[in-house]
C-alpha cells in the first residue's frame, strides 16, 4: 500500500488568487486513543528534525535535522545504524527520499542541493546560481526531481541529468512541494496560498488558491484529493483541486480549533494523518465525522515533518529536544 505525503509554503500575486470556500458542516468529533500508540523516541540529533522518510521495506527511517546531519535508523531496534555530516553550509531545510530508497536529496543554503547515496555514502552537490533552496520532492515514478527556491521552482529529468522546466514565482518564504499521484501536477505552497504547476512545462495548471491560515504541509491522495494542514484552521481537504474547484472541508482536532497542525500523510484513500501540538491525529475517509487520535509525543510539540511506513503500521515525526517520535498504528 502506498503512502502519499509532503510539505508546503509561498506567496502569489493577489490578482491571481482564488479564495477557497470552506465547508465546516462536518459532524462532531469522537476521540479514539487506540488508533495510534507512542512506541518511543529516537535520540541522536542535536538540532530540530526537519524531515523523516521510511525506506520502502518500512524497517528503516532516515531523518535530517538542523545539526547538518542525516541519520539512518533501525526502527525495529529503535537505534541508529549510521550518521553522516551533510556537506552544506547554512541551515538545512528539508529532504526527500527517492522511491527506491537509495537517494536522499537535501536542500539548504550552499550548495542548494546535496544528493546522498545511502548505499555508497557518496555526496553529489548542486548549486542554483546563488539561490538557497527551501524544499525538494521526487516524482512518484522517480524520474523527476523538483526543487523550490525563493522565486523559482526547478524540475530535473534524473535519467538524462537535464533541466526540464522552470516555474517563476513571486518571492516566497519557506516554499514546499508535492507531486500528484500521476506525476502530472506539482503543488507549490506558501504562506497562505497554493499554486499548481505542470512539471514538464513549468506552466500553471489553474489559478492559485488562497487560504485563510498559514500552511503547514500538503499531501495528495492516489485519487487526487489534496490535504493541507494549517497553523490555526485544522486540515483543509480538497476533493478535486486540479479542476478549478475551491470547495473544501475543514477537519478539526477535537476541542482544539486553533491547533498548529503541520505534517500530513494519506494512507491510500482510507485514512488521513496529521501531526501537531504534541499529538498525532487521524481521520477515516470518506469523512463522516472528525476525531482526534490522542497519541501524545510527550512534553513537547511535534515539528513539521511526518512519515508513515509503506505498510501503514508505523508513523514517525520530529519531536521536542531534537528527538523523533515513533508510533505504532492500528
Amino acid at each position: 500500500m502506498r503512502l502519499w505525503l509532503c510539505a508546503v509554503t509561498m506567496l502569489i500575486p493577489s490578482a491571481l488568487m482564488v479564495t477557497a470556500q470552506a465547508n465546516e458542516s462536518t459532524r462532531g468529533a469522537r476521540e479514539d486513543v487506540t488508533a495510534a500508540r507512542l512506541r518511543g523516541h529516537l535520540e541522536g540529533h542535536e538540532g530540530r528534525v526537519m524531515s523523516a522518510h521510511f525506506l520502502p521495506a518500512g524497517d528503516r527511517l532516515v531523518t535530517v535535522a538542523r545539526d547538518h546531519r542525516a541519520i539512518l535508523w533501525d526502527v525495529l531496534a529503535m537505534a541508529p545504524i549510521k550518521a553522516v555530516s551533510i556537506p552544506q553550509e547554512g541551515v538545512n531545510q528539508r529532504a526527500a527520499l527517492s522511491p527506491d530508497g537509495r537517494t536522499l536529496a537535501v536542500v539548504g543554503s550552499e550548495p542548494s542541493l546535496v544528493l546522498w547515496d545511502l548505499e555508497t555514502d557518496v555526496f553529489t552537490p548542486k548549486t542554483f546560481a546563488g539561490y538557497a533552496a527551501f524544499d525538494v520532492a521526487f516524482s512518484l515514478d522517480g524520474s523527476m526531481l523538483a526543487v523550490s527556491t525563493i522565486s523559482r521552482v526547478f524540475v530535473w529529468d534524473l535519467a538524462r541529468g537535464r533541466l526540464i522546466s522552470t516555474a517563476h514565482t513571486e518571492r516566497s518564504n519557506g516554499s514546499a512541494l508535492a507531486f500528484s499521484a500521476d506525476d502530472r501536477a506539482l503543488v507549490v505552497a506558501g504562506f497562505m496560498q497554493l499554486w499548481f504547476v505542470d512539471p514538464t512545462s513549468g506552466s500553471w495548471l489553474r489559478e492559485p488558491i488562497a487560504l485563510e491560515s498559514p500552511i503547514g504541509a500538503v499531501a495528495f491522495s492516489p485519487s487526487g484529493m489534496l490535504a493541507v494542514s494549517t497553523i490555526d484552521r485544522g486540515v483543509a481537504l480538497f476533493p478535486s483541486p486540479l479542476h478549478e474547484d475551491t470547495h473544501h472541508t475543514l477537519l478539526w482536532p477535537r476541542g482544539q480549533k486553533r491547533s498548529m497542525l503541520e505534517g500530513v500523510a494519506f494512507v491510500e484513500e482510507a485514512r488521513l494523518w496529521a501531526v501537531g501540538t504534541g499529538k498525532l491525529y487521524g481521520w477515516d475517509l470518506p469523512v463522516t465525522e472528525r476525531y482526534a487520535v490522542a497519541s501524545h509525543i510527550a512534553d513537547d510539540d511535534a515539528t513539521g515533518t511526518l512519515a508513515v511506513s509503506a505498510d501503514h503500521r508505523v508513523a514517525a515525526a520530529g519531536a521536542g529536544h531534537h528527538r523523533v517520535a515513533v508510533w505504532d498504528l492500528d
